[in-house]
């Protein structure tokens, strides 16, 4: 019997070892498919926030030329300093109003592609500087040196663009040091009087508005609240040399302290070595002047100062008695309220014919005077005031303070060849210096107007007879009769050597003085 063969179906059909190749195959094309595709929508939509930022600079540049400044963010917030009276930046968004403000160079409002958010916008309070802050998806964007102008962040997802400096916001009477003008805090909240910023572009979650997700990661300017400082008086082209070096020493001691200082800005401030170099770094980087600043003599450095050094042999003196730093005030204490007025002589201005009493911070009395004659009382008789301004009292911790920058506080040995020197054609008194008190006659005040500027020490550094305050700290004596001046020399009994110069008197005294008086301060070149 022929036996006829069954054919089995299993030869069509796959195995489980087959079918498992096969979904694990197509697996993995999927998710390739899927990684292409979500890595190209994210790197389209960074390009795409390339493109808005570059737009929006461009817009408000255009705005700015013809405004002469950035527009404000719509419903700002702002950061202060003082306890919320000052107004150092203003931070929200690009919003309706602002872009309608840029319509003319602006098609659309620009929106972040994949939250569909406004973007962050800061601007300083005089509205000249601005920022930008973008989240990108990937990092090899944000991190592009060609692309990216975050400037010392943590975190290559954030990005700032714009025109701010990196390094402080400058206001009418404050300088700021602040690494941006963005903050992830709530800006009502923020006030640099009682805190710096902890975290200045994003916070781990919500920014400020509420837009990004918690897929950015913080990013910290580390600046140390106890290390910073905040640079409060004017500066401007018309302050002295000694604000310049004052306000690069607030910078430098903020900033030496952070966790940015291997930051190229950072770093350009951190390498200034010398006296001039600071003083032209805040010339180009604060006051935006490309002229350098030289100095030739003390008017340079104080702008009370109105004459050239003087020279005695091979000493050259300031011509003026320093107004810079810690002084005080005729007539103040040191908290400036008003001290005691113990004894004052009149002054007579021959142009007005008027007498003037000492009265505490009179203009006429102040150390921006400069050009007055006064005609002073002394007990002998009417004599001849020097214009060249009242000055200021130093007490003795303040008083090396005064003199900066190719200045020093002179040493008793420095005022002794002075004052020898100018007494050497008297040939009775080749060595005036012999003793203590008063001694070098014809140096001294009294006969200064009979003498001149080769043999008489008030005559040639124009000494005025500004009086000084006593040990008590509050009670000022002698203006318009006598005037001290400190030297840097201390003795055994760690009290300061200084000269005393009265107008009844013919020499010039010499002694040892508690530090607790307040004398002023005449420099002398190193």
């Amino acid at each position: 019997m022929k036996i006829q063969k069954i054919k089995s179906n299993n030869s069509l059909a796959f195995t489980l070892v087959e079918l498992i190749v096969v979904i694990t195959i197509l697996a993995i094309l999927g998710t390739i498919a899927f990684i292409s595709l979500q890595w190209y929508s994210s790197d389209a939509r960074d390009s795409a926030r390339i493109s808005d930022v570059n737009n929006m600079k461009t817009s408000l540049e255009l705005f700015h030329l013809n405004s002469w400044r950035y527009p404000f963010p719509d419903n700002s917030e702002n950061v202060t300093y003082s306890w919320w009276t000052v107004i150092v930046w203003k931070q929200w968004t690009l919003w309706d109003t602002v872009t309608s403000q840029l319509s003319k160079n602006l098609n659309k409002k620009p929106l972040d592609p994949l939250y569909e958010k406004e973007y962050i916008y800061s601007v300083v309070e005089n509205a000249n500087e601005y920022q930008i802050l973008s989240v990108f998806e990937s990092d090899l964007q944000a991190n592009n040196l060609l692309l990216n102008n975050v400037n010392a962040l943590d975190n290559s997802n954030v990005r700032l663009d714009g025109i701010y400096n990196w390094l402080y916001i400058k206001t009418t009477n404050y300088i700021i040091p602040s690494p941006s003008i963005v903050t992830s805090l709530n800006p009502a909240w923020l006030d640099f009087s009682i805190a710096t910023i902890g975290s200045q572009v994003t916070d781990g979650g919500t920014n400020i508005p509420n837009i990004w997700t918690t897929k950015v990661v913080q990013s910290t300017w580390a600046l140390v609240f106890n290390a910073f400082e905040v640079y409060e008086w004017v500066l401007d082209k018309n302050s002295d040399i000694g604000s310049y070096v004052s306000a690069y020493n607030v910078l430098l001691n903020t900033y030496s302290w952070s966790s940015i200082i291997s930051d190229w800005v950072v770093n350009e401030l951190l390498v200034q070595s010398n006296d001039e170099e600071k003083i032209n770094f805040v010339n180009r980087a604060i006051l935006k002047n490309n002229n350098s600043v030289v100095i030739s003599d003390w008017r340079d450095i104080d702008s009370n100062c109105d004459k050239p050094d003087v020279v005695i042999w091979t000493q050259t003196w300031a011509w003026c008695n320093s107004t810079i730093w810690n002084w005080l005030e005729y007539g103040k204490n040191d908290n400036w309220t008003d001290g005691i007025i113990d004894t004052c002589y009149k002054a007579y201005d021959a142009v007005t014919s008027i007498t003037a009493d000492c009265v505490i911070d009179s203009v006429d009395m102040a150390s921006n005077t400069k050009a007055n004659t006064w005609f002073t009382w002394s007990n002998i008789d009417w004599d001849i005031e020097f214009g060249s301004i009242w000055w200021k009292n130093y007490t003795w911790g303040n008083a090396a303070s005064a003199c900066i920058f190719w200045y020093h506080l002179p040493t008793d040995a420095e005022l002794e060849y002075a004052e020898e020197y100018l007494i050497v054609a008297d040939w009775w008194a080749p060595d005036c210096r012999v003793s203590d008190n008063w001694n070098c006659d014809w140096t001294g005040w009294k006969l200064h107007s009979t003498t001149n500027s080769t043999n008489n020490m008030v005559e040639k550094l124009k000494l005025p007879l500004s009086g000084f305050r006593d040990t008590d700290s509050t009670s000022y004596k002698h203006r318009g009769f006598r005037i001290a001046l400190w030297s840097s020399t201390t003795d055994i009994n760690d009290d300061q050597t200084g000269r005393l110069f009265g107008s009844s008197t013919e020499g010039i005294w010499r002694s040892f003085w508690p530090k607790t008086y307040a004398f002023n301060v005449r420099c002398i070149e190193d």
